[in-house]
């Protein structure tokens, strides 16, 4: 029975232990466990401690984060609309390739009155944003706004990865949607020359 105990104790720790890390503009480093990515702002709560604390770019250089265990670096950038976002290069591209970048944007949660008064809730959550960018240009691209009629995903998808035509025509003829966006770009890296 203590045997047991001292397993379920162990594995507990262990599944709770992080590996998370915040490297801060001094040099300074803590691990811990991210709770939390808002554009520029990061929630992480310190290896010892119950309590989470906020960071922005003022104290952070860089953050790393253990996702499915691998270590994802996470950088300050200036992307269309959001301004400055922690992003995370998830696809390398290569030279004069397109590479994927994320975000992760919080929704808070709460009641609206609708239409005729109505009180609608809202749940929140986390939202994936995603952005594109060769070496060789300045400014980020956004493959997350899906416009109602024009400036649709797959068209900008499409015009934006051209130099894969084949990829190109498959997004435009909706055999890929924007929730296949990491697909996208691993079939870009890994099949278009």
């Amino acid at each position: 029975m203590k045997y047991i105990l001292l397993i379920i104790g162990l594995s507990l720790t262990l599944n709770s232990y992080s590996q998370d890390k915040l490297i801060f503009k001094d040099g300074n480093e803590k691990t811990g466990k991210v709770i939390e990515i808002n554009k520029s702002k990061i929630k992480f709560i310190a290896d010892g401690t119950e309590k989470k604390k906020t960071y922005n770019q003022k104290d952070l250089d860089k953050v790393l984060v253990l996702e499915n265990g691998e270590e994802v670096e996470y950088l300050f950038a200036q992307v269309p609309t959001l301004g400055t976002v922690l992003l995370a290069k998830i696809s390398q591209g290569g030279e004069g390739k397109a590479s994927l970048y994320v975000t992760q944007s919080y929704i808070y949660g709460g009641d609206t009155k609708g239409v005729g008064g109505f009180t609608t809730h809202h749940n929140g959550g986390s939202v994936l944003l995603y952005y594109a960018k060769r070496d060789n240009e300045k400014n980020y691209y956004d493959l997350n706004y899906d416009g109602a009629v024009v400036n649709k995903f797959k068209n900008r998808a499409s015009k934006y990865l051209k130099d894969c035509p084949e990829l190109a025509n498959r997004i435009k003829n909706r055999e890929f949607g924007k929730l296949d966006v990491r697909e996208i770009f691993r079939i870009y890296d890994e099949e278009c020359k």
